[in-house]
């Protein structure tokens, strides 16, 4: 039993020392600002990681507006043109007919 408490009493020791010895030199200080530049680091490109598919989506939905849009008046401006065809049509129509060519003014 005597040569297990030899080998652990130095483990234990040199433990305390390399604490001690951390402590002292100030590294255990500069743990906690390593774990908040990771976390920043880590924040920064989440946070860029959502700013670009939150950027594709706005351009995706803009391209899907523009041509919905462009559909929408391109289908109004050919109605249009056909709805005033037919009027100039008619007009035509009643202004050569003989009988309304007759009636006075």
């Amino acid at each position: 039993m005597e040569d297990s408490d030899r080998h652990t009493r130095p483990i234990l020791t040199s433990g305390r020392d390399d604490i001690r010895h951390r402590v002292r030199s100030g590294s255990l200080s500069r743990t906690p600002s390593l774990y908040a530049v990771s976390f920043l680091l880590l924040a920064a490109v989440i946070v860029g990681f959502i700013w670009h598919d939150l950027r594709r989506a706005y351009q995706d939905t803009l391209a899907y507006w523009n041509a919905r849009l462009s559909t929408s008046v391109d289908e109004r401006v050919r109605i249009a043109t056909l709805w005033l065809t037919q009027r100039r049509i008619d007009g035509e129509t009643v202004a050569q007919d003989s009988v309304t060519v007759r009636l006075p003014m």
